[in-house]
């Protein structure tokens, strides 16, 4: 019985001193955090958008407090989160214009300024006084955009590295044979498969000599 009780005190005492001991840790060792941070944050939409161009709104809130960002800056919350953030920072909110991005017209039901009879080549026709069509931010419609991304289409398995194909596509990532000639014709072989494929996928049939 006394043993017990012994036991029982001992780890009571234990536990008294570990427990002021981190006590005084966390004070000791607190990481200070500046109160406005919160009450910006609590005022903050929450949407955590990214569009202020940080991640998210504590991001935002952090930012505005060390000075590398606008009171300003969340476009969601706009003018009413401005007047809150700049109250909480105690300073003074300007009213901004607000910026958004406007469709200025479409290609569809526009009339043409002059008719084009030159080469079917957008950067040519907008060469021409800007382009034929009457409103200079539509699309030309001559499908240089389309064919452009035709020929990357085919210029990514003509210039790429093997090795990196090999690795991605195929998952070959190490010889299996071991010699210098013997390695050589196992990536010989390869290269043939890969080509191959290459050829099946652009659609090239073989020649016959």
């Amino acid at each position: 019985m006394e043993l017990l009780l012994g036991a029982a005190i001992t780890l009571g005492i234990l536990g008294m001193v570990f427990g002021i001991g981190l006590a005084i840790a966390s004070d000791k060792f607190a990481v200070k955090v500046d109160p406005r941070i919160d009450s910006i944050n609590e005022v903050l939409p929450g949407a955590n958008c990214g569009a202020c161009g940080q991640p998210g709104c504590g991001g935002f809130a952090q930012a505005v407090v060390e000075g590398k960002a606008p009171v300003s800056g969340c476009t969601v919350g706009q003018a009413s989160v401005a007047k809150l953030v700049a109250n909480i920072m105690g300073v003074k909110f300007e009213n901004r214009e607000r910026v958004v991005s406007v469709v200025m017209c479409h290609a569809r039901g526009v009339k043409n300024k002059f008719t084009y009879n030159g080469i079917k080549d957008c950067r040519a026709a907008n060469i021409v006084g800007g382009g034929f069509l009457g409103c200079d931010y539509g699309c030309l419609g001559l499908g240089t955009c389309v064919d452009g991304k035709r020929k990357y289409f085919m210029r990514q398995y003509i210039i790429e590295p093997v090795f990196g194909h090999l690795k991605f596509n195929v998952g070959y990532r190490n010889f299996l044979l071991r010699g210098l000639e013997k390695v050589r014709a196992e990536f010989k072989l390869m290269c043939i498969g890969w080509n191959l494929k290459k050829m099946l996928k652009l659609g090239i049939k073989p020649v016959r000599i």
